[in-house]
């Protein structure tokens, strides 16, 4: 059997340190790493605290300034294992000009295979002879945020080996989009060790690994769970301002008089600050209200928001990446100029939506 397989980086140690074997498992981080390379050229594996999924600390993976090389933190198996589950958090501030590698498995001391990020935000499965057996949609990996990365590595049929991604908003029990699968290819005879290669493609590029983790069977799932609150609050129904709540009537008194109106003429992202507002959609031509991800604006269970069209232009409500709106009919547009809606967040990045719906 493998080792889990897994670390948080909760070492404890200072930011911009750089990650070796031997304080990779200090304090309860977890397994610590088997190899470490920081490469030359000013290239690193460091602890880093700009960003950070889960507690203080992450793995962020840079190459130099001028002259990419190839920084490697990776783990070794007890034993090899023909099936493996792994399980990342992926962070990049923009996306890389080229392939670049963010998870590699190994048999013995060859290359099993690699599941490379695009340009485009597109993954891709690259076997043992550095083939393309299959890329993804566009987009499914997003910069500016964190992405959970599920991967099934299964090497039992040999050289027909198939490896199967999933990739999540963060904590988010939302799939973004569908199972992402490779064709039949050699993926490696075994698997006995895992890690993060990064390839000499882009000078300067960096990425954030947090809360690795691996199983031997099973999807492992999100190392936190998004929950509700045990009791829910209508933060959309307080007087403006976040002052203490002052009931119904001066809600309704702030709708009425325009105080509690954010009027907007371009497409929208909901903000933090529009719980307790009317989103005024004022725009001649079709428009977009975007209801974001939980891990980016962390709305209460419970929060109210009203949506008006004001303009002539239909305005559309856009579930935001791993975020899902329910509504009768799965109607997401407005009826028409000065129709109503409501959208009420009923958990986690879940949102109803009811109202003058098309």
């Amino acid at each position: 059997m493998p080792t889990p397989n897994a670390n948080t980086f909760e070492t404890g140690i200072a930011s911009g340190t750089a990650i070796t074997t031997t304080n990779s498992d200090d304090g309860s981080a977890g397994d610590a790493a088997s190899f470490v390379s920081q490469g030359a050229n000013g290239s690193s594996v460091k602890f880093d605290n700009a960003h950070v999924m889960h507690g203080s600390l992450a793995c962020k993976i840079a190459q130099g300034p001028t002259t990419p090389d190839t920084p490697t933190i990776s783990w070794d198996f007890a034993s090899a294992v023909t099936v493996f589950y792994r399980r990342l958090y992926f962070y990049c501030a923009a996306l890389p000009g080229g392939p670049v590698h963010i998870l590699q498995g190994w048999t013995g001391s060859a290359y099993g295979g690699f599941l490379d990020l695009n340009a485009n935000g597109s993954l891709a499965f690259i076997d043992s002879s550095f083939a393309n057996r299959g890329t993804s949609p566009a987009g499914l990996i997003a910069a500016g945020e964190w992405n959970r990365i599920e991967l099934k590595w299964d090497c039992a049929a040999g050289t027909n080996g198939v490896l199967t991604a999933r990739v999540f908003a963060g904590d988010g029990v939302n799939q973004i989009g569908s199972d992402f699968v490779s064709s039949a290819a050699n993926f490696g005879a075994s698997i006995s060790g895992f890690g993060h290669w990064m390839n000499a493609v882009q000078a300067g590029f960096a990425y954030w690994i947090d809360d690795v983790a691996g199983a031997t069977s099973g999807w492992i799932g999100p190392s936190q769970t998004e929950t509700a609150p045990s009791a829910w609050s209508f933060p959309g129904f307080q007087q403006a301002g976040g002052a203490s709540p002052g009931g119904w009537m001066d809600d309704l008194q702030g709708y009425v008089d325009g105080s509690r109106f954010n009027t907007q003429t371009a497409d929208y992202t909901l903000v933090l600050g529009d719980a307790g507002y009317v989103i005024s959609m004022n725009k001649s031509t079709a428009n977009t209200l975007t209801v974001p991800n939980n891990m980016s604006v962390a709305f209460p269970t419970g929060t109210v928001i009203p949506v008006r069209q004001q303009g002539a232009g239909q305005t559309t409500i856009a579930a935001g990446r791993g975020v899902v709106i329910n509504s009768r009919g799965a109607s997401l547009a407005l009826a028409g100029q000065y129709a109503w809606a409501t959208l009420v967040k009923v958990g986690p990045n879940v949102w109803d939506l009811f109202g003058d719906l098309a």
